[in-house]
């Protein structure tokens, strides 16, 4: 007699074996799929590990960009390209010191057009000595554009025109916008060849003035981005510096730092301390001698006052005294004299 609940067991286990059977396909051809796009990436011109230097790796970014114009045709606005080199705006600002002002500004800006840089702006105020040997100090503020393999070295050799008191470095990464904005542009094109060919073959007149709209803007969009392009590589490729340059009779002296000794830092101390005392008694008497001219007019002003009410009160007295002679006066007694 057939057991009907054997043979339904059988079935169970069957269906058991077959689930996990089917779920191990799958692991396996979800590993191989991974493992060949992985190998795929290996090869791909992006990451068979480029050069470090900045121009063997800008000479990749262009060949492989044009060679991958034609496998690029459809690329999306929102595509992120291969970040093959660093897209990177270097910001610098230095304030120095000099006491020789002419020949610092003329060292520094021949040293900028010896590497290839050039000067985007410059003022200068004060007069410096003057004829009738008064001084006013010069400033002179100046921002140089410099070749961005350049940028390092020109801190460093600035450094031999005068005394440093500040500096600054500020790097900006635009790579990823640069590359976004790449692309975008590369989709723009597309759809540009894409609009002309359509058009070419396009009759009617309200579709052909439909389509030169839409490739008007398209056009206006390419020229935006593109002119964006140039900017970011302008402003990668020169890096801005500003150095501010500072007339000074006397070089500011750096504090020692405790590996310079005790006693170098007690001589800096107390040398510093008369040095402040002295601008601060000369800061004094300039003070006195700016006030003097207020002072001479108060004193004025005041004894021309105290005179007027020093006659006022003598006046006041001189009245009351007669008033109270007057009042003492008595008629009767000089009747009895009278009679007598």
């Amino acid at each position: 007699m057939i057991n009907f609940k054997t043979i339904q067991n059988n079935m169970k286990n069957i269906s058991l074996i077959l689930i996990i059977i089917s779920f191990v396909l799958t692991l396996t051809s979800c590993s191989a799929s991974s493992k060949s796009a992985t190998d795929s990436k290996s090869k791909s011109p992006s990451s068979a590990g480029l050069a470090p230097n900045m121009d063997k790796s800008e000479s990749n970014t262009s060949s492989t960009s044009n060679s991958s114009n034609d496998s690029n045709s459809n690329i999306s606005p929102g595509y992120k390209m291969t970040q093959t080199t660093h897209k990177i705006i270097q910001t610098g600002r230095i304030n120095m010191e000099t006491t020789t002002f002419d020949e610092t500004l003329s060292k520094v800006q021949n040293y900028v057009n010896s590497i290839g840089g050039y000067i985007q702006s410059s003022s200068i105020q004060g007069k410096g000595i003057t004829a009738d040997n008064s001084t006013s100090n010069r400033q002179g503020t100046l921002t140089f554009r410099i070749p961005q393999n350049k940028y390092p070295e020109f801190f460093t050799s600035v450094k031999s025109y005068g005394s440093i008191t500040f500096q600054e470095n500020i790097g900006e990464d635009v790579t990823e916008q640069y590359f976004d904005t790449e692309a975008r542009v590369k989709s723009l094109i597309t759809q540009e060849e894409r609009i002309l060919d359509i058009l070419k073959k396009s009759d009617k007149l309200s579709d052909v003035i439909e389509l030169e709209k839409h490739l008007s803007d398209i056009r206006y969009q390419i020229e935006s981005l593109t002119g964006t392009l140039k900017k970011w590589d302008n402003l990668v490729n020169f890096s801005t510096i500003t150095l501010q340059i500072q007339e000074v009779k006397e070089i500011t002296k750096v504090a020692p730092e405790k590996s310079n000794g005790l006693l170098q830092r007690i001589s800096y101390a107390l040398t510093n301390s008369i040095k402040q005392l002295g601008i601060f008694l000369q800061a004094i008497i300039v003070f006195l001698f700016t006030i003097l001219p207020f002072i001479l007019v108060f004193i004025i002003i005041a004894l021309i006052t105290f005179t007027i009410i020093k006659k006022y009160n003598k006046i006041k007295n001189n009245r009351i005294n007669n008033l109270n002679n007057n009042l003492s006066y008595n008629p009767k007694d000089n009747k009895n004299s009278e009679d007598k």
